[in-house]
C-alpha cells in the first residue's frame, strides 16, 4: 500500500508546500495530415461503415487512330469491331480500428479535481490522429518499398538519393517531381496532377532544406526575408509545427513536416524495428493513387464502468486505406539506401502482430 510521502518537497529541511495545477498539461500532437486532394483521396467512402468500399475504374480506350485512304483500314467506316468499355475494380478495406475501453474510476476523479473526462477524451483523439498519420505513411511506404526493392533488383525509377548536407534538396524535390510528372500509363494516369501531391518529410530534411539558403529562401528581396521570418515555405502560407506540420507549398505541392514519432509508428505499422525507416528521408504522393475511408460517426460512448462507480470511455474508431498505384509515390531516400525488411511489407496494426 502506498503510504503519504509527507516528508517531501523539503528545501533546506523546511517542508515545502506542494498545490497540484489546476490545468491538466497538454501533449503535442500532429492533426491528420494528408488530406482529400492532398496526398490522399477520401470522396470514395461516402458510407465508411461498411468493411469494404469497391471502387471502379474505367479503364482507357486501346483502339488507335487510323488514316484515310491506307490499305488498311483506310476506308470510310472503321473494319475493326466496335470498342467497349472495360472497368477494373479496387478495394478499399477499413481494417484499422481502436476501441478498447477506458476506465476512469469515481475515486481517481474525486481526488484529482481535474477534467480527466474531456482530458481522456483529448488524448484519445490524439491517439487517434496518431495512428491515421502513420498508418497511412506505411500503406504508401509498403506500396513504395515493394515496388523498388522486394521485387528483386531495384528497380530506382521511383527514389530520389540524397546526402544531408551536400545534395541540393531543392534540386532533388524537382526530381521527384518529375518521377511523378509522368504518371502511370499502366493505370490510365499520363501525369499526376500538381495540385494533388503532398510531401512529407522528416524534421532533419526542413532543416536542410531552410538552411541551405538556394533552396527555400531568397534573402536578397523581402518576400524571402518575410519566409525566413515566417519560416514558410511559400509567401502566403503561416506554417505551423504543432497543429497538422503544413509548411507552405512548392511547385504546388503540400509541404509536410512530419516527427520522427509519426516515422516510428510507421515502422510498427510495417512490423520493422525503430529506426529501420531512418534513411527514408520523405514521400511525396498523389491523391490520385492513395484512398482512405474515415469512419468516425461512432465516435465514443460514455457509459457506467462495470467495475465500480466511474465512468466507462467506449471508442469505436475504424479507418482504412489503400494505395492502387505504386506509381502514384516517390520515395527521397539517403546516399546508398537500397532494402527494409525481409520480404513483401504489410500494413498491420501493432496490437495484431
Amino acid at each position: 500500500m502506498a503510504g503519504s510521502n509527507f516528508n517531501n518537497p523539503v528545501v533546506d529541511g523546511i517542508a515545502a508546500g506542494r498545490k497540484l495545477a489546476p490545468v491538466i498539461m497538454r501533449n503535442v500532437v500532429q492533426r491528420v495530415q494528408l488530406y482529400n486532394g492532398k496526398g490522399v483521396t477520401e470522396e470514395f467512402s461516402d458510407n465508411p461503415l461498411y468493411y469494404e468500399i469497391r471502387i471502379v475504374r474505367i479503364k482507357p480506350l486501346t483502339q488507335e487512330a487510323r488514316t484515310y485512304g491506307e490499305t488498311t483500314n483506310g476506308g470510310g467506316f472503321n473494319s475493326l469491331d466496335p470498342e467497349q468499355p472495360v472497368t477494373e475494380s479496387y478495394g478499399l478495406t477499413m481494417a484499422h480500428t481502436i476501441d478498447l475501453p477506458i476506465d476512469i474510476a469515481q475515486s481517481s476523479m474525486d481526488m484529482i479535481p481535474l477534467d480527466l473526462l474531456n482530458g481522456t477524451a483529448t488524448v484519445l483523439d490524439q491517439k487517434i490522429a496518431k495512428n491515421v498519420n502513420a498508418s497511412t505513411m506505411a500503406e504508401q511506404l509498403a506500396k513504395a518499398l515493394n515496388y523498388q526493392y522486394n521485387g528483386g533488383t531495384p528497380l530506382n525509377d521511383h527514389v530520389v538519393t540524397a546526402t544531408l548536407g551536400t545534395t541540393d534538396l531543392l534540386d532533388a524535390f524537382f526530381d521527384l517531381s518529375t518521377i511523378l510528372d509522368n504518371g502511370d500509363i499502366d493505370n490510365g494516369v499520363d501525369a499526376f496532377p500538381l495540385e494533388s501531391r503532398a510531401f512529407q518529410i522528416r524534421p532533419t530534411v526542413k532543416n536542410y532544406f531552410q538552411k541551405s539558403g538556394k533552396a527555400v529562401y531568397d534573402l536578397g528581396n523581402w518576400k524571402g526575408q518575410d519566409m525566413l521570418k515566417i519560416g514558410a515555405f511559400d509567401p502566403e502560407t503561416y506554417p505551423n509545427v504543432h497543429v497538422d506540420g503544413s509548411l507552405g507549398e512548392i511547385n504546388q505541392t503540400m509541404f509536410f513536416v512530419t516527427p520522427d514519432a509519426i516515422w516510428t509508428l510507421a515502422e510498427k505499422y510495417l512490423g520493422l524495428t525503430a529506426g529501420d525507416l531512418a534513411e527514408v528521408y520523405g514521400i511525396l504522393s498523389s491523391a490520385e493513387g492513395t484512398g482512405r475511408g474515415i469512419a468516425f460517426s461512432r465516435n465514443i460512448v460514455v457509459g457506467q464502468s462495470p467495475r465500480g462507480q466511474g465512468v466507462r470511455i467506449y471508442p469505436l474508431y475504424r479507418w482504412g486505406h489503400e494505395t492502387w498505384f505504386e506509381k502514384s509515390v516517390a520515395l527521397l531516400v539517403k546516399t546508398g539506401f537500397t532494402s527494409v525488411g525481409t520480404g513483401a511489407l504489410k500494413v498491420i496494426g501493432d496490437g495484431s502482430r
